[in-house]
């Protein structure tokens, strides 16, 4: 049997196309934001493109100062795959009371932070981890091996000196 050199270059191309895109970094786009009609819901919809399971965490801001945003579902934390996703925020609970149409949300894969040199990422504690009062890249394991906290560490939403969000000790004085 005789294989031609030209199906022996496509196959190679698409070999090496497929192991680019199993190797590359995830990506969000078309990331947009709305009330549902007569709730204080916000859904925020973003496109995932990415091989793997991912850790997705979600900010949002007016002019750069953070909006609270404990109360979350949908796809967030980890365990994200590829595909049209959906999160959800109750504005009514966090933030109940306050309107605004310049408010611009950030949706993030923290695999992508995990490029950057400092380890201490999200040292602000403002990115939640897979629940309200967990930091992303303060959980071990959750989104790479860098993370970790011990004791009564925790994500907290007083006190901070700039943002909503804070990393705070615990203990029987609080």
């Amino acid at each position: 049997m005789k294989v031609s050199g030209r199906l022996l270059i496509a196959v190679a191309a698409i070999l090496l196309f497929g192991l680019a895109t199993a190797f590359a970094d995830p990506v969000i786009t078309r990331i947009s934001a709305q009330q549902r009609p007569g709730t204080k819901l916000v859904d925020i919809h973003y496109d995932l493109a990415t091989a793997g399971d991912v850790f997705v965490a979600v900010s949002g801001a007016i002019d750069g100062t953070p909006i609270p945003m404990h109360t979350l579902s949908g796809d967030i934390g980890g365990g994200i795959r590829a595909g049209s996703r959906r999160i959800t925020w109750n504005a009514g609970a966090d933030w109940d009371g306050q309107y605004t149409s310049r408010a611009r949300f950030t949706v993030v894969t923290t695999e992508n932070l995990l490029h950057i040199s400092n380890l201490l990422s999200n040292s602000g504690f403002e990115i939640q981890g897979s629940h309200a009062y967990s930091a992303a890249h303060w959980e071990e394991g959750v989104p790479g091996p860098n993370g970790g906290h011990w004791g009564t560490a925790a994500r907290v939403d007083w006190r901070a000196r700039s943002g909503s969000w804070a990393g705070a000790l615990r203990g029987l004085w609080a």
